[in-house]
């Protein structure tokens, strides 16, 4: 059974409804008269309300689909902060708050929003709470002024986590359901960047033909350093990982400039290149995003040569990281179109680009969201380290 969404100004007055509810149940004239953490649970949502409405009046936008999926990524974030919040002994259905916003949302056991519909409410939760930066840019810190300065600091920054969490959850169970039986052909000619990427984030790498002279030479390196003639012949994970950086700078160089920019590619590589940089970390026992040298290895210390790695601020690397996701799964994922209509569903594309790599593991590239989580969390403990805390509550 689909699950129907239900309409903006129905959620809203349900929601008034649960505030007016739960006011009169605790005896409490106001929402901040509240203890928490029902307090900030309650002035999150209608701080989310309030702003959705204000752009509503602002942008008069034809359809309200968008304010829905964040109002409802907002509810569901609120459900699970309830969730994880609960005493020993204590159930989330005994919950006033938690039951009544199921109730409003139309979530029942037989009746619950697909992987799809969750994603979809996550990431337009977690771009909409961009609001609260500078140019809706983190780099830029917290305005002076925005529509969850009623919350405390860590309220925001534990919510913003979850948030980030939530999406990830979300995108891990639509990826664990993808079939490996599409038939069509990626076309990578049709790839675009939606969002132009900030040429401040790129400048560094020159030009795109040295880029890929850097990887070229870092190959070399790598084979000089391990003594070996081929790329084949080292461990199949690293085997693996430069064959895999090797086909994305083919195939991106394949791409006419008309139709994707060098610029954009070299964003989209340098986020391979991160990916496979963050992996070896793991693999030594570091952080991903760790400035440690790894004196073992040749490729990780040649990446953070390329990249710049120690002067990249968190949000740049998320954006390159997040080029590179979109790249792939272009090229990976058979997506339902209109002008196909024997596609019904998505899958992961039989014979794609990366096939061939022996050892190769698509998921772990496919699921990106720990890596940009952490970049996330990493740049909201920064901002929120580098401001005064607005309110005490």
């Amino acid at each position: 059974m689909t699950f129907v969404l239900k309409e903006f100004d129905v959620l809203k007055s349900h929601f008034n409804d649960t505030v007016k509810i739960i006011l009169q149940r605790e005896k409490k004239d106001k929402i901040e008269d509240l203890p928490n953490p029902r307090k900030e649970e309650l002035q999150f949502l209608t701080a989310v309300l309030n702003q959705l409405e204000a752009k509503i009046d602002e942008l008069k936008p034809r359809s309200l689909a968008s304010y829905v999926h964040v109002f409802y990524g907002a509810m569901l974030l609120v459900c699970k902060d309830v969730e994880n919040n609960l005493r020993v002994m204590e159930k989330k259905e005994n919950s006033l708050l938690f039951t009544r916003l199921m109730d409003g949302m139309g979530i029942t056991d037989e009746n619950m929003p697909t992987s799809e519909q969750n994603i979809m409410f996550y990431r337009g939760l977690n771009k909409f709470l961009n609001f609260i930066y500078e140019s809706n840019d983190s780099r830029k810190g917290l305005k002076k002024e925005h529509f969850l300065q009623v919350l405390s600091l860590k309220k925001i920054y534990s919510l913003a986590k979850l948030s980030y969490e939530q999406e990830e959850a979300a995108e891990n169970n639509a990826l664990s359901k993808l079939t490996a039986d599409g038939k069509t052909k990626a076309n990578a000619n049709s790839f675009h960047v939606e969002k132009p990427i900030d040429s401040s984030i790129v400048e560094q790498f020159k030009s795109w033909d040295e880029m890929k002279g850097a990887l070229h030479q870092l190959i070399l390196d790598e084979l000089s350093d391990k003594n070996v003639a081929k790329i084949s012949a080292l461990s199949q994970a690293r085997s693996a990982q430069l064959k895999f950086l090797q086909t994305m700078a083919e195939q991106l160089d394949k791409i006419p400039n008309q139709s994707l920019e060098p610029s954009e590619k070299m964003a989209i590589l340098a986020g391979a290149m991160y990916i496979v940089r963050g992996q070896i970390a793991q693999e030594y026992g570091k952080d991903p995003l760790s400035n440690d040298k790894i004196s073992a290895t040749v490729i990780h210390t040649g990446l953070s040569t390329i990249l710049h790695a120690n002067a990249d601020c968190c949000e740049d690397k998320e954006v390159l990281i997040a080029a590179a996701n979109k790249f792939i799964r272009h090229m990976v994922i058979e997506r339902p179109e209109q002008s196909n209509k024997k596609i019904t569903k998505e899958s992961i594309r039989e014979n794609n680009m990366f096939s061939d790599i022996a050892g190769f593991q698509l998921g772990r590239v496919l699921n990106l969201k720990p890596l940009i989580k952490q970049f996330r969390h990493t740049a909201s403990r920064l901002c929120s380290l580098s401001k005064q805390p607005l309110t005490s509550a």
